[in-house]
């Protein structure tokens, strides 16, 4: 059933499930006296998400279930949706107070933390060879069956073909080696809400398509407050220099923008230079350097605008893109961190892009 997110009437429950943690389909029982919480989104995390969760006297958990975010959305005519929100592993438990005014706070990590390393979780100890002709889907699918995670490889995923063997240092964390193998063959990892870790296409943000419309001048919009925004454009370089030395020689190149450019000194008043050091430079000439700091250039000077505003509770996932319809203007705009409050049911959203 399709729900109508400006609503007024809409009621919001959440129920927290105990489930066991090597086999996230096994519930185990329910969490009581969950008074609110926070769940985040972050599509540039490494693991995605994350949430916290407040409860007042005795919750019940039983110190190893992970837990899984369970939203009920009503009217006065009964159920309208069930979903899972998000599913997680408990990472730390603090608590003050005693008897029925004890609060705990459960922090909640997503099921990458497993891969995560630095002492979160687990890493190559003896490091990892891929084989020359290993296919990524199956080298991500053998990396989560030896580190316990249940994985899905969605429809849209493709796959890469190694040419040679690729070589993993001793302590790489197994996230780190997963997210550069599903680099090379164009996907991206993150996580289902129900915590197993998916394999998806990755898309480009600024060629996705809308996933929902907002009107912040709407009668009955879902836009809360004003927005806000920047842009980065301040901060562009003038100059880009890249160095790189071999023994006792050296090379340089450098890159400007042209005179008259939003970020030249004739406009802006002021210069600014990125400097970069190069250890790999090939072939090692003062052409290539120069090569290499009109591409730097060229990447340093696409304006990188935000947006930030609060939204009504509807479904959403980090990477949605939204349509901003402002007058007869629509930009798109994609989520890149999001933060819904579990108690008032609202949203308090980061975004990037502003494409037409």
């Amino acid at each position: 059933m399709a729900v109508d997110w400006a609503r007024g009437d809409l009621s919001h429950a959440l129920t927290v499930l105990q489930v066991d943690p090597s086999n996230l389909t096994d519930v185990r029982g329910e969490l009581h006296n969950v008074k609110g919480g926070k769940l985040d989104l972050s599509y540039y995390s490494d693991t995605r998400a994350g949430a916290s969760l407040e409860c007042v006297g005795e919750h019940g958990w039983d110190g190893t279930s992970a837990l899984r975010l369970v939203h009920d959305v009503s009217d006065w005519t009964g159920l309208l949706l069930r979903e899972t929100l998000f599913t997680g592993y408990v990472t730390a438990a603090p608590w003050s107070g005693r008897g029925d005014g004890m609060m705990t706070r459960l922090t909640l990590s997503s099921t990458l933390i497993a891969w995560e390393g630095d002492g979160k979780g687990t890493v190559a100890a003896n490091g990892y060879t891929v084989a020359a002709s290993a296919k990524a889907l199956d080298v991500i699918r053998s990396i989560a069956r030896q580190t316990g995670r249940q994985l899905r490889v969605r429809g849209d995923a493709t796959d890469y073909l190694f040419g040679s063997a690729c070589v993993y240092d001793a302590g790489k964390s197994w996230l780190s080696i997963a997210m550069d193998v599903a680099n090379k063959a164009g996907d991206r990892i993150v996580v289902d809400p129900d915590g197993f870790v998916a394999v998806e296409r990755y898309i480009e943000p600024s060629k996705k398509e809308p996933d929902y419309d907002v009107d912040p001048s709407a009668p009955r919009g879902i836009v809360i407050g004003e927005p806000s925004g920047d842009t980065d454009a301040l901060s562009h370089p003038t100059r880009v220099i890249v160095r790189s030395e071999s023994g006792d020689k050296s090379v340089t190149g450098i890159a400007t923008v042209a005179d008259g450019d939003h970020a030249s000194v004739s406009v802006r008043g002021y210069g600014i230079d990125k400097f970069e050091t190069m250890s790999d430079l090939s072939p090692f000439t003062a052409d290539a350097a120069t090569a290499k700091a009109r591409q730097m250039l060229g990447d340093a000077s696409a304006e990188s605008l935000t947006l930030s505003h609060g939204l009504m509770y509807r479904p959403l996932r980090d990477g949605m893109v939204e349509r901003w319809c402002e007058g007869n203007r629509r930009t798109r705009w994609q989520v890149s961190s999001a933060q819904l409050d579990l108690k008032t049911w609202t949203w308090t959203l980061d975004l990037k892009g502003g494409w037409s």
